[in-house]
């Protein structure tokens, strides 16, 4: 297999190579000798309810890591886990388990289900409108009265593109409140165990949702009309000092329309004006000169959108949390600034791709060890906010390793376990797919390995501007997606620009692209997405809608994203001539039936008009050609030569005859063809 070719993700539920290691005996503790798999034992988690979920995804983890993912079955009722199966050999494990503090029983017989229902008065139901928009409030006043007064500021509302309510969600309903809302004439029906994000409503009263279970067919008809499409897009062009300028180089290279094969014809990023609004982007790594003007003398991090986490061990070394720790290390070729440079070139004002979003520094040493309590302090602040209000607006980037995969040790557990929360709750862990891969072509270190099956992670390796995989960069299935790395301009901690190489650089710019597509209403994978599926639909969108080979034969997706040519000509950017924005055929001439055939014209462009008007500035480039004859032509360009200039002779007549070819098609209005 070519080490730089993309395969689809694995499926959540897939098998990944490290799993079959996971039951080996070096990987559990010392005092078990687990044999080969014997009688079934049912565990019981203590609290299955979705207020405390977490607890539930850590105990599953436990069991996981102690017996193995294939011996670990799951049972749901009502789409909540409510225990596991498990394969045991000896009581002594099942004694083991009956004292972790997550498990209630260990069992070698099931519970009736009216054993381990929820005790509860009232469950969560949605309620859609038989008429979306017809007496809207009536209903909503009437929903208020049947469920508690508490509950109802957690009521949302969902609405399609033309403003009408379609459907109502965590209704908190008794048996009695339900049968009242089933008999309402303008319900057409209840649908229970959908569970919407019961984050507290907006200033509007209306909440973005998340249901994390399964829905109907009839929810996904009442919302095929929600507003899906891309935001207004607008264009990065020039600098405060030159507003000519060209924007960075990869930010032109992530917009590039798939029209334009040559991106050096390019001169502005195009992006969604908000992009990244509302999303929160945790950068892992020695810390973020959030307050460093960048060489313009702006913030690069504006006020208020810049945020900042310390590990403990960061702050027993007395490190100042606003400040970026990564000194330059030239024997390995590193300039420093090594989380600065990543947070730019994620969400900063001039390098940035989601320039709308929130950075998060989470400081830390530089040892793997420390890194993975960052990641612990993420999971701490994502459940302090509430996971059902960060969820679907939360990515998190990565850019280290540890070199020893070997499933047997406690570090590769560990990670796993860490890794696996953030897979279940549908959160992104984007990670730079490293740099060793002269002499390892395909990823070998984790927590980058550990992906596939249920566990998944975004590796992303690093393109070249010829659009080749760059040669060190790792590669092989466990890739995701590539981004430019190689010569890439970011920000030190100084505010000095870089150039920046490797997948360092390109992971930050993945995490930017999927924060800048989870601003939008609604995101490409759609809102209607279980939180376990979602990191995969993600993966799915960034490797087939949001990526393309720039160069044919590569074998290698880089990011897009999604501006198109009529995007770019919207929003006012740069584009070359003959990029078909101002292309008009006329056909033949209405008052005198004149018309030039193309080998006629292709023959005044190369050897006429362009060598006289090719370079030119301060004049329109005009020239008359073969007057008082049935071929007469004019031939000319619009647009401020003293600003641009016309291209060079070569790229004139390269340019021109894109012109000339597409109007050049067969049919009846050019009978010369």
């Amino acid at each position: 297999m070519d080490s730089g070719h993309q395969n689809s993700p694995s499926r959540p539920g897939d098998p990944q190579d490290l799993s079959s290691a996971s039951a080996d005996k070096a990987s559990h503790p010392a005092n078990l000798t687990l044999r080969e798999p014997g009688q079934k034992y049912y565990v019981y988690p203590k609290d299955y309810n979705s207020k405390d979920y977490y607890n539930v995804i850590e105990t599953e983890a436990y069991l996981k890591t102690l017996l193995g993912d294939e011996q670990v079955t799951q049972n749901k009722r009502a789409g909540e886990v409510r225990s596991w199966t498990v394969d045991l050999s000896e009581d002594d494990t099942a004694n083991l388990l009956s004292a972790y503090h997550g498990i209630q029983e260990v069992s070698s017989d099931p519970r009736p289900h009216t054993q381990f229902e929820r005790r509860t008065d009232s469950i969560l139901y949605a309620a859609y409108a038989k008429e979306p928009g017809k007496d809207t409030q009536a209903i909503r006043d009437f929903l208020n009265s049947k469920v508690p007064e508490e509950e109802r500021i957690f009521i949302n509302e969902l609405k399609n593109d033309a403003g009408d309510i379609v459907a109502w969600g965590s209704l908190k309903l008794t048996e009695d409140g339900l049968e009242d809302v089933e008999s309402h004439e303008g319900l057409e029906v209840i649908e229970d165990v959908v569970q919407w994000s019961r984050a507290l409503p907006q200033p509007d009263n209306i909440a973005h949702l998340t249901p994390f279970h399964e829905l109907s067919d009839l929810v996904r008809k009442h919302t095929l009309g929600l507003k899906q499409a891309p935001g207004e897009w607008t264009v990065q062009k020039g600098t405060p000092k030159d507003p000519d300028a060209p924007a960075p180089e990869d930010l032109i290279v992530v917009s590039q329309p798939k029209e334009v094969k040559d991106r050096t014809q390019l001169k502005d990023f195009v992006y969604e004006k908000k992009a990244g609004e509302g999303t929160f982007i945790y950068i892992i790594d020695q810390g973020i000169a959030g307050e460093a003007k960048n060489k313009f003398g702006n913030r690069e991090f504006p006020e208020g959108r810049i945020k900042y986490i310390q590990t403990a061990r960061s702050k027993a070394k007395g490190q100042n949390e606003k400040e970026d720790n990564n000194e330059p290390n030239p024997s390995k070729g590193s300039p420093g600034s090594h989380g600065t440079m990543i947070a730019a070139k994620a969400a900063g004002e001039h390098y940035g791709i989601a320039k709308g979003a929130t950075i998060i520094s989470v400081k830390c040493m530089d040892t793997f060890v420390d890194q993975m309590e960052g990641f612990g302090d993420v999971k701490a602040d994502i459940l302090k906010a509430g996971l059902n209000a960060r969820r679907g607006k939360t990515v998190v980037v990565f850019s280290g390793s540890h070199p020893n995969p070997n499933p047997a040790t406690a570090t590769v557990q560990d990670t796993k376990i860490r890794m696996q929360w953030f897979s279940d709750q549908g959160i992104p862990v984007v990670i730079a797919a490293g740099n060793e891969g002269t002499n390892r072509p395909e990823i070998d270190m984790i927590p980058m390995k550990l992906d596939g099956g249920i566990l998944q992670l975004i590796n992303v390796g690093a393109a070249n501007w010829e659009g080749d995989k760059r040669p060190a960069s790792h590669a092989g299935p466990k890739v995701t997606v590539y981004a430019p790395g190689t010569g890439v301009p970011t920000m030190k901690k100084d505010g000095s620009e870089m150039l920046e190489t490797g997948t360092s650089v390109a992971a930050p710019a993945v995490g930017g692209l999927i924060a800048k597509l989870m601003a939008r209403d609604i995101p490409p994978w759609g809102s209607f997405v279980d939180k376990q599926d979602l990191v995969f639909e993600i993966k799915k969108k960034l490797m087939s809608s949001f990526s393309y080979e720039r160069k044919a034969g590569s074998k290698i997706n880089i990011i897009w994203n999604g501006a198109t040519l009529e995007d770019h000509k919207d929003a006012g950017a740069r584009l070359p001539l003959g990029s078909g924005t101002d292309v008009k055929c006329n056909g033949l001439k209405e008052d005198t039936k004149t018309y030039i055939t193309r080998d006629t014209l292709s023959d005044l462009i190369r050897n006429s008009y362009c060598p006289k008007w090719g370079g030119a500035t301060g004049e329109i480039g005009m020239g008359g050609y073969l007057r008082d004859t049935l071929e007469t032509v004019e031939i000319f360009v619009n647009g401020d030569i003293s600003a641009e200039g016309l291209p060079p002779v070569d790229d004139c007549v390269k340019d021109m005859h894109k012109v000339l070819d597409d109007c050049d098609r067969d049919g009846g209005t050019n009978p010369m063809n």
